[in-house]
């Protein structure tokens, strides 16, 4: 039997949820040098961690509790230091994506309950609440949406006055306030009660500690695909074996994963607060953030005060990148008063006693953040079995409860959070060389890091590194009166959207540029860059348009037919094997525990039996191409090509998409060979086309739509890039064509019932059945075998699913998006709450104005009974409620446009 169908027995998740009103622990226990292994004692094991602070400890933990045999954890010196120890330990319950409050919730309840239980000690969580300061009506609309999504959860949360406010913090200065949330269960963690819990847990099970032991390197081996397999690591006492080894050196993570030859995008910043004198009327009081100012306050109890931020400029680690010092374990660094004093100030206009207050201590210590100010987590794509917790950009308290999603990776068991925003391989390994990219990044990400989680938000440090092949094209047609915004996906840019009838240049860095993003920064209505992009869905579906697509995951897979098709069999949770030679195939692949690790398109060659083109989705590309190569790998005949950065893409559709195309083709080519007798849907064949310069192009030309209209996806040699998009905007004049960005994609995608990974198919956690993609599944007893099938087939006799997606559109049309006034009018965003009658089942996970079908359209999982049908289900009223406004919608299990697929398949 192939080793991926080999079954995994399931754990019991953890409990998610509340237990009602938690209760403050003992006093915290340190442990003596006693406890740990030496040298001389087992030298494999199952797993093996690297770094001694939050991330490290939390992994042990959840490793020896999921049934790792002996896991070990190494620290250089002793555990919490580096990082941890001088931690603030706030946690904020109220977040703006449903997996951060699932990671929230899980990581108080083991503080305040689960690890106390087991140990006897205490985490240090003390629940004194929190206050979210809000001195502008746009910020105050951001906390009611974190406030609704949150209440989803069991989470509870109040809108206060000032004045109310003012009770609950009487020193505080709330007079240039508009609104206060305020959120009950917030608290703080003790970092070194943390991390003791968590080890005298794990000691329990069996795992063991080693202080005063650093790595020295990784034990490393060749393997499949051109990778390398991890086998332990060597330390000053000779080598340690394991298959399995976390990277969880926090700011000393980059320098364990150079022993690899990887380069991690991490950087080194100083983050510092300060600790008050006693202040009278402090003691006891909730924890506060101010994102506004961009500061915190951190109640300690005592009748002091913890004060910090995150000012515009940090100022970087001196050593970095150059690996650190190893004796600077428990090192501060000296405040710089000129530098903070931007966040004091701040602080003193809060809270006016401090101008009388002295300075107990000052803390500035060592902290790693990453490009987007999430996390590093998984197994790195260079390196089998060597895995990430890293990056936390100095959240790792209240993200301990990411340990248990990385130890799940590691021991193959399923996931029970989404953890694909943190995936390790997610930027461009050309970025995460890039010490300038990676530093710009990061110093943004820290400043913004109190910022309104405006939709459609964009970064602007570290732009223009990477750029389509079209660039030069894209920004100088201005014959079809339209102007470029670029957006940025992962360090990447693109056609973000388009301006109609402008002829002023947004380029990047420019006032214009700049003014056109600020244009999203609103959250009750759409903007105006929401109708730029809806005109050119619009002028999709009635006339034509083209689509850069040059950022999907372009990927050739070559070995003998039979060997790529019983691989290929093997993975997809599709027929691959009796499809037609010049098939193309959507499909998904699933882990053994039936749930979605990627979703992607098979392009069987036509011409090439011996060869298979693979399209993955621009943001998980790197994710894609590590699946594929490491199932790949257990084919020795098989190889693997990216080709993403030697071959471009476009998309041309629309009704007048394949007449203009049919005016290109080289000479002598029938217009008929485009017509879908002889090109039907759901196949690719290669074509030439004829440049205006009299070049022939041949291109890879796949009959597949992501955006519901008929047209064709083209892929050819980056060298003709300028030529093939001038060739194709000049004829397109005598058909009516738009170029389309990426809001436009969006738009047209969601109307046309098309998913969108990780959004609406969330990696390890979704499966297809739950994603409603169950259709895809070759589930019959005489299909063939694919990874997953025997999980899901167990999900099938089991009723089902339990939670299932779904469409749902607004009942009232809509030519005017940006009107306000109705209900059907009021702007739907990710995390707005699903009704079924008078409960909320659900929430929602994309959403966009439908141009083609004039109806605000949205997705979202919801609740359902085991084995309902959909029309029971649409028996019963629905309606999507946003903090400001209830709207009523139609559930769909079908596309809203062209729901049968007639225009795709031309009937």
């Amino acid at each position: 039997m192939h080793r991926f169908l080999l079954r995994t027995q399931k754990s019991k998740p953890l409990e998610r949820w509340l237990r009602g009103q938690v209760k403050i622990g003992r006093q915290t226990t340190s442990f003596s040098t006693q406890h740990y292994v030496t040298p001389s004692e087992v030298q494999e094991h199952d797993a093996i961690v690297i770094g001694g602070g939050v991330a490290g400890a939390s992994a042990l933990y959840h490793l020896s509790k999921l049934g790792a045999r002996n896991p070990l954890l190494l620290e250089q010196n002793e555990v919490t230091s580096g990082t941890t120890w001088h931690s603030a330990g706030l946690l904020w319950r109220l977040r703006p994506h449903d997996f951060e409050v699932a990671l929230m919730a899980y990581t108080q309840l083991l503080a305040s309950s689960i690890l106390e239980e087991e140990t006897g000690l205490s985490p240090g969580w003390r629940n004194n609440g929190g206050l979210f300061l809000a001195s502008t009506p746009q910020r105050l609309d951001e906390y009611r949406r974190m406030a609704h999504l949150s209440s989803y959860f069991g989470i509870p949360s109040e809108i206060l006055t000032p004045q109310q406010a003012k009770e609950r913090f009487p020193i505080l200065d709330f007079s240039q306030q508009v609104g206060v949330m305020y959120s009950p269960f917030d608290g703080t963690i003790e970092p070194s009660g943390l991390v003791s819990a968590f080890i005298a847990a794990a000691k329990k099970r069996g795992a063991k500690v080693r202080e005063k032991t650093a790595v020295k390197g990784l034990i490393l081996e060749p393997s499949t695909m051109g990778r390398k397999r991890i086998k332990g690591v060597i330390t000053e006492s000779g080598e340690i074996r394991a298959k399995r080894v976390l990277n969880c050196g926090g700011v000393w993570a980059n320098h364990i994963a150079g022993f690899a030859g990887v380069s991690l995008p991490l950087e080194g910043l100083q983050h510092a607060y300060v600790v008050s004198d006693r202040i009278e009327g402090a003691e006891n009081l909730p924890n506060v953030r101010d994102h506004d100012g961009s500061v915190y306050v951190k109640s300690q109890g005592s009748g002091s005060l913890a004060l910090g931020g995150y000012e515009p400029l940090p100022i970087r680690l001196p050593w970095y990148p150059a690996d650190p010092p190893d004796t600077f374990a428990f090192g501060l660094f000296d405040l710089d008063w000129d530098h903070f004093e931007r966040h004091f100030s701040i602080h003193r206009r809060l809270i006016p006693k401090l101008e009388e207050c002295g300075i107990r201590s000052t803390v500035c210590g060592p902290e790693s953040f990453t490009p987007d100010h999430r996390a590093l987590l998984g197994e790195l794509a260079e390196v089998e079995g060597f895995y990430v917790s890293a990056g936390y950009n100095s959240a790792g308290i209240m993200q301990a409860g990411l340990g248990e999603q990385v130890a799940r990776q590691m021991l193959d068991l399923p996931l029970t959070n989404c953890v694909h925003p943190f995936d390790v391989n997610r930027f461009d390994p050309r970025l995460t060389k890039n010490r300038e990219w990676v530093m710009d990044r990061a110093v943004e990400a820290y400043a913004l890091n109190y910022n309104v989680a405006w939709p459609h938000d964009q970064h602007l440090a570290g732009r223009g590194t990477l750029w389509t092949p079209f660039r030069k094209q894209i920004e100088s047609d201005g014959d079809l009166n339209q102007r470029v915004v670029w957006g940025d996906v992962l360090g990447r840019e693109r056609p973000e959207w388009y301006r109609q009838n402008s002829s002023a240049v947004a380029g990047l860095g420019t006032q214009a540029h700049n003014e056109a993003i600020a244009e999203d920064y609103v959250l009750r209505e759409y903007s105006k860059n929401e109708i730029d992009g809806g005109l050119v869905a619009l002028a999709c579906r009635q006339r034509a348009a083209l689509f850069d697509q040059s950022a999907l995951g372009k990927i050739r897979v070559t070995g003998p037919e039979s060997v790529l098709l019983e691989a290929f069999e093997m993975m997809c949770a599709s027929h691959v094997a009796k499809r037609e030679r010049g098939a193309s195939v959507y499909t998904v692949l699933c882990d053994q525990h039936g749930r979605v690790q990627s979703e992607l398109t098979i392009h069987k060659n036509r011409e090439d039996p011996n060869e298979i083109y693979v399209v993955t989705n621009s943001s998980s590309r790197f994710h894609d191409l590590h699946v594929l190569r490491s199932r790949l790998g257990e084919w020795s005949a098989l190889s693997v090509e990216d080709l993403t950065d030697q071959k471009t893409a476009l998309a041309l559709m629309g009704p007048n998409a394949m007449s203009l195309l049919a005016k290109l083709l080289e000479s002598g080519t029938p217009e008929e060979d485009l017509s879908f007798k002889h090109f039907p849907y759901g196949t690719n064949q290669r074509i030439t086309l004829k440049s205006d310069r009299g070049n022939k192009i041949e291109c890879r030309a796949l009959r597949i739509s992501y955006v519901g209209e008929s047209g064709l996806e083209l892929h050819f040699d980056n060298e003709f890039a300028e030529e093939l998009w001038q060739t194709i905007v000049k004829e397109g004049r005598n058909f009516g064509l738009n170029l389309a960005g990426a809001r436009a994609l969006e738009s047209l995608a969601l109307e046309a019932g098309n998913r969108h990974f990780n959004v609406d198919l969330r990696q390890a956690v979704d499966s297809p059945h739950e994603s409603s993609l169950g259709f895809l599944c070759k589930l019959k007893d005489d299909d063939p075998d694919f990874i997953g099938k025997s999980s899901i087939l167990d999900m099938k006799k089991s009723g089902g699913p339990t939670r299932k997606l779904f469409t749902f559109a607004s009942e009232e049309k809509m030519k005017d998006p940006n009107q306000k006034g109705s209900s059907g009018r009021t702007r739907i965003l990710v995390g707005d709450l699903i009704y079924r009658d008078e409960t909320a089942v659900g929430y929602v996970s994309r959403a966009s104005f439908g141009w083609g079908v004039d109806k605000v359209v949205a997705t979202g999982f919801i609740q359902v009974k085991a084995n309902e049908s959909v029309s029971g289900l649409q028996k019963s009223q629905f309606r999507i409620v946003t903090p400001f406004a209830s709207v009523p919608v139609s559930l769909h299990a079908r596309p809203v446009y062209d729901p049968s697929r007639k225009k795709l398949k031309g009937e």
